[in-house]
């Protein structure tokens, strides 16, 4: 059995338990509430003074409501317990466990709808491009490889008063149009290269797929992510702390400053100079009071560098 079979088997038994549940709360609520209206009907027949309908009408109405609390309460779990009917799904299931254990929530329902695309008829990132003309560049469902229930990437986006760019890291089940590709894997059209040119070799590393995604889209192309083509990405293994600050030298610090300047710069169309400005006075002010606080000076020497290279349009210092 492999892992998803046992996934699939824990969710089937967790499912059975939600309607011994059910059917528990039920007993106590069908035993309440029958009481109740057994009072009620009894205190009305006898302050009532009806005839001979008016105690045959609530006679049947507390059958019929009795009859009406027994199939709610009882019938209906009993024959779930026993998969009869209609029962919650998977991914109800998964969302139910959610409200308990929130960490483990968004795992099972990814690893539930990654098995469902992988089971349909994959659009490749080929033929995306016959799909749709208009699609300059196409990018898969990226998923961390060291937590292969984790997304990593499922498409690019800009946040256009504040200059800075996001992942976005849901599956929507549908090939969503974004404002930038992750360069770990992209595949474009020839003349979609020919026309944008090639990566920008200034940035290095940082912000380069992002400013190569841009000027696509100026050409009036599309950007696309196709979820049912699925690779898994080393970049970034937790296990490890790689990601961590305290690992990143402080080239990389140096890095995430220049080019965001040189980014925004380039693509200033795009942006809100005002929202930029605070944007990045924030970020600034985080990072010095940050590196000074843990004593990484070296780090913060970086950041002040990368800061005036961004803005004096400096090529970049190692």
């Amino acid at each position: 059995m492999n892992s998803f079979d046992s996934l699939i088997l824990k969710l089937d038994n967790f499912i059975r338990k939600y309607y011994k549940n059910q059917l528990i709360k039920g007993g106590f609520y069908f035993g309440f509430l029958i009481l109740s209206f057994f009072l009620t009907f009894t205190l009305l027949e006898y302050f009532g003074n009806f005839n001979t309908i008016g105690r045959g009408f609530l006679f049947f109405s507390f059958l019929l409501v009795g009859l009406s609390l027994l199939v709610y309460y009882i019938i209906s779990p009993l024959l779930k317990i026993y998969r009869l009917g209609s029962l919650i799904t998977h991914e109800k299931a998964a969302e139910i466990i959610g409200l308990h254990f929130p960490d483990i929530q968004d795992k099972i329902i990814n690893t539930l709808q990654l098995n469902s695309l992988k089971n349909q008829d994959s659009i490749s990132l080929l033929n995306s491009f016959q799909n749709d003309n208009s699609l300059g560049a196409v990018q898969p469902l990226i998923m961390n490889y060291y937590n292969r229930a984790k997304i990593w990437n499922a498409g690019g986006y800009l946040n256009n008063f504040f200059g800075f760019p996001y992942t976005n890291n849901k599956i929507k089940n549908k090939n969503l149009q974004i404002d930038w590709i992750t360069g770990c894997c992209i595949v474009l059209k020839t003349k979609v290269i020919k026309k944008a040119g090639l990566i920008d070799e200034d940035f290095f590393a940082y912000y380069e797929d992002v400013d190569w995604s841009l000027r696509i889209k100026k050409l009036g192309y599309k950007l696309g992510v196709v979820e049912s083509s699925v690779i898994f990405h080393h970049g970034t293994k937790s296990s490890n702390n790689s990601n961590f600050e305290g690992n990143l030298s402080p080239f990389v610090h140096y890095l995430n400053i220049r080019n965001h300047i040189y980014l925004v710069k380039k693509h200033s169309d795009k942006f809100n100079f005002i929202g930029v400005l605070f944007y990045q006075f924030l970020k600034i002010l985080f990072y010095s009071i940050y590196f000074i606080l843990r004593l990484r000076f070296s780090k913060l020497k970086m950041v002040y560098r990368g800061l005036n290279d961004g803005i004096n349009n400096k090529q970049i210092k190692k």
